[in-house]
């Protein structure tokens, strides 16, 4: 049996875009209950900052992997000389 990598895709997908609805939900609260100051909205501005650099650096590692590839999953080693 195997499974396609690229299917792990949908996974991290699904993932990214609960984070994105949690994200969106903390600057609502940073923008609706934080103090209308400096260090609001520089936390705000570090906040988003950290998340794009994240971003960037996932597609850094994300993009030059192969994702037509198979992964082989409960499949019998063909060549054991053991048995």
């Amino acid at each position: 049996m195997s499974i396609f990598l690229y299917y792990l895709l949908f996974v991290y997908g699904a993932l990214m875009l609960v984070w994105f609805a949690l994200v969106l939900v903390a600057l609502y609260h940073m923008f609706h209950y934080g103090y209308k100051n400096f260090t609001t909205f520089f936390a705000i501005f570090l906040f988003l900052i950290v998340i794009l650099a994240l971003a960037y650096y996932t597609y850094i590692l994300l993009a030059p992997v192969d994702w037509t590839a198979e992964i082989k999953i409960f499949s019998r080693p063909t060549s054991n000389p053991m048995f």
